[in-house]
């Protein structure tokens, strides 16, 4: 069951509606406003990117310091020094 014949009459007063036209001024700000957006958004993701690389060997020194200061204590503690 289909409603095309009560569609028609609307389907015919959408036909005379003038195309509409975009507005120049418009385009372009709203384009700005994207690009804009963009550089925003990947200024923030290559901010993100330079933290991860430059904090993954932060992170791995510190384990690695920690790491070997228990194995010293625990080397010392073993040959009685401390």
């Amino acid at each position: 069951m289909t409603s095309h014949g009560q569609d028609e009459p609307i389907l015919r007063l959408l036909s005379r509606l003038p195309a509409a036209r975009p507005d120049p001024t418009r385009a372009d700000r709203l384009r700005q406003r994207l690009q804009d957006m963009v550089r925003r958004r990947l200024n923030q993701a290559d901010r993100r990117a330079l933290a991860k690389r430059r904090l993954k060997p932060i992170v791995v020194g510190v384990f690695s310091l920690a790491y070997l200061a228990v194995l010293l204590h625990d080397l010392l503690h073993w040959h009685g020094v401390l």
